[in-house]
């Protein structure tokens, strides 16, 4: 079933509502940047193999409205992020709540973490692989894009490590290092914090930490 997230403007006065502005999607996560809401969903497409030849931007764009009006998107509006084998598509949501103007970008992405400061997004997503060298069980991969978002989305980097994230807060920037902190699940399970430059290159690392055990708070 269609999952929509609903953002409401209200009167800080009478607590009437100003304006109603729906996504369809999962949301992944929200921040305000100085009068701009920014917002980032997921829309989850699953299409039969054999309807891929047909399908049209309404199947694949989530419907977005404004106070009951429903925006146009054609399929020229998705952006291709370079990610395979995905036909979900990611939305980025600019809301100013000092003139309620409103923007939308959307691309090809899969993602559920996300962290983001006044120039870059960064999204993360996880994979599985089968059998690697490190066990015999598969391990976790964590795939990190570094998106521009002020005039368009452009994907500035990306990176693999291995591992997974527990939760939003386990990854950032300072001071132009982005930081992450991974789980590696495995026969011995075991941890490690990584440090990136702006172009994804690994900074530095510290592999090993905690063996037997997995974050639980960063």
């Amino acid at each position: 079933f269609p999952v929509t997230i609903a953002l409401i403007v209200l009167d800080k006065t009478t607590l009437a509502t100003q304006h109603t502005l729906e996504i369809e999607g999962n949301l992944i996560g929200s921040r305000l940047n100085g009068t701009q809401l920014v917002f980032v969903t997921s829309k989850y497409n699953w299409v039969e193999n054999n309807a891929i030849d047909s399908l049209q931007a309404k199947d694949v764009l989530p419907v977005i409205s404004l106070d009951g009006s429903e925006f146009d998107f054609t399929i020229q509006d998705i952006h291709y992020i370079d990610q395979p084998n995905t036909l979900n598509v990611l939305t980025i949501t600019t809301f100013d709540l000092s003139n309620n103007a409103t923007q939308f970008k959307h691309a090809f992405l899969d993602a559920h973490t996300l962290y983001m400061n006044h120039e870059t997004i960064l999204l993360a997503s996880s994979t599985w692989e089968m059998n690697t060298e490190r066990s015999p069980w598969g391990s976790t991969k964590t795939h990190i894009y570094a998106l521009s978002y002020v005039n368009d989305i452009t994907l500035k980097a990306k990176a693999t490590l291995n591992g997974s994230l527990l939760n939003q807060f386990a990854m950032d920037e300072y001071r132009g290092a982005v930081r992450v902190a991974l789980t590696q699940w495995g026969e011995t399970t075991t941890n490690s914090i990584v440090t990136l430059n702006a172009n994804l290159d690994i900074l530095d690392s510290i592999t090993g930490i905690a063996q037997t055990e997995s974050i639980y708070s960063v």
